[in-house]
């Protein structure tokens, strides 16, 4: 595998806030301007429960920001990089975006962020030794062979492996990795890595969007490189 061919296809990043209501015409139309005046200009807006979604192109970057009921008394902020993410300027993005809803969703009630979860998806070469990354997997990863997997009666067009690592006392995050052959370019392994925060944390701390990204981030790039590298 080669770790130096790695690129970020996906960064998303979601907020559950509560207590919460939903949005009003004017500020909805208040949230488009403040979005606006940061660059997201609305290419695409789509009504969601309580809220909107809006799609904007910032800098060659897709972004999508939408916030919504998820309940009678809470919503989300969802902010996701679906196309051509910029690792860099994303959580630059998220944070900015984060003080608008701030600024536009004013609430007196004592609000929190019951739980903030995220997900970073990246591509890895498998170089020329391993033409199809199921046969990385199989063989590098698992130390198995080809005829290991004739009990399936024909060819194998893709694979992969999927662990959850459960919230422990003194760290409680749950962590999902994954890592698959990508089926539409079978020489990549796709690879997602999913953490979802579980402490409750005061919403006057903020939306903390770089750490969120970089907590993610170096899980792929330290620990699932090494898992992969064997």
């Amino acid at each position: 595998m080669l770790v130096e061919s790695r690129r970020v296809i996906h960064i998303g990043l979601n907020y559950v806030i509560a207590p919460t209501k939903p949005m009003s015409v004017d500020e909805k139309l208040l949230f488009q301007k403040e979005l606006s005046m940061i660059g997201l200009e609305a290419d695409n807006t789509v009504k969601k429960e309580g809220g909107i979604a809006i799609k904007s192109l910032y800098e060659g970057s897709t972004v999508i920001v939408e916030k919504f009921m998820n309940s009678p008394s809470a919503g989300q902020l969802l902010i996701l990089m679906p196309e051509n993410p910029n690792p860099t300027l994303f959580p630059q993005i998220a944070d900015a975006v984060g003080g608008i809803y701030s600024k536009v969703f004013t609430d007196p009630r004592p609000q929190a962020f019951p739980a903030r979860d995220g997900c970073v998806r990246k591509l890895f070469s498998c170089g020329e030794e391993y033409p199809h990354a199921f046969k990385y997997i199989w063989e590098k990863m698992l130390g198995k062979t080809q005829a290991d997997l004739s009990p399936l009666g024909g060819p194998i067009a893709g694979g992969g492996l999927r662990f959850v690592v459960p919230p422990l006392p003194d760290k409680p995050v749950e962590t999902e990795v994954r890592i698959e052959s990508l089926l539409k370019d079978p020489k990549q392994l796709w690879v997602e890595v999913r953490m979802k925060w579980m402490q409750p944390e005061k919403f006057d701390n903020g939306f903390k969007a770089g750490n969120l990204f970089k907590q993610i981030n170096d899980f792929i790039d330290k620990n699932v490189v090494d898992l992969m590298l064997g």
